[in-house]
Order: structure tokens, then sequence, then C-alpha cells
């Protein structure tokens, strides 16, 4: 039965639609509408399954920076320790301001 509407709108489709019976227009427009439904539903599954990859790249980016945030952690903690122990070998951006190294004002 479907495959015979479409034939009868596939023979209709050059037609204008001024020639076209109210019957012929119905079956035309009932088409567009079907083919606009699954152009849809094809275009919300490719949407959901970009989602789907972007929320897993996400996630794993989310794990890096956590990664690169400890890491970072780690690297201040034995700067600090390094400071501490050396102080003449920390370089002059990362000294502290003291009494001596203040420029007069």
């Amino acid at each position: 039965m479907e495959q015979e509407k479409l034939n009868q709108l596939s023979q209709h489709e050059g037609v204008p639609d001024d020639q076209l019976t109210r019957a012929e227009t119905a079956e035309k427009l009932l088409r567009s509408e079907a083919e606009t439904k699954k152009g849809r539903s094809s275009n919300m599954q490719s949407y959901e399954e970009k989602y789907r990859k972007t929320q897993t790249y996400h996630s794993e980016i989310s794990e890096e920076i956590k990664d690169l945030k400890r890491q970072f952690e780690d690297v201040v903690f034995w700067c600090t320790v390094m400071e501490q122990l050396h102080p003449n070998l920390v370089p002059p951006s990362r000294r502290k301001p003291t009494q001596q190294h203040q420029q007069p004002r």
C-alpha cells in the first residue's frame, strides 16, 4: 500500500501544485511530513551520538586536568622545599624580597 502511494507521489513530483487534486496534494504533504520526521530521527541520533562522544571526551580531559593539578601541587611543594634547603640557589625571579634587596623609593 505504501509503495503504491510512493509511486503515485513520485508521479506527481514534477506537476505544479495548482494542477493536483486535493487528495494528491494531501498525499504530497503527508509524504513531505514523513520525510521530515525521518530526517529528524536520524538527526536526533547523530546529535545523541555527538553528545555521548563529547561527554566521553570531557570526562577524559577532566581526569587529565585533575592529574596535572596533582602534579603541579607536587612541583610547588618541592620548589618550596628546595628554596628552604638551598636559598642561595633560588633564581632571582623566585626570591622573596628582603630588606637588603628592596630598591629605595
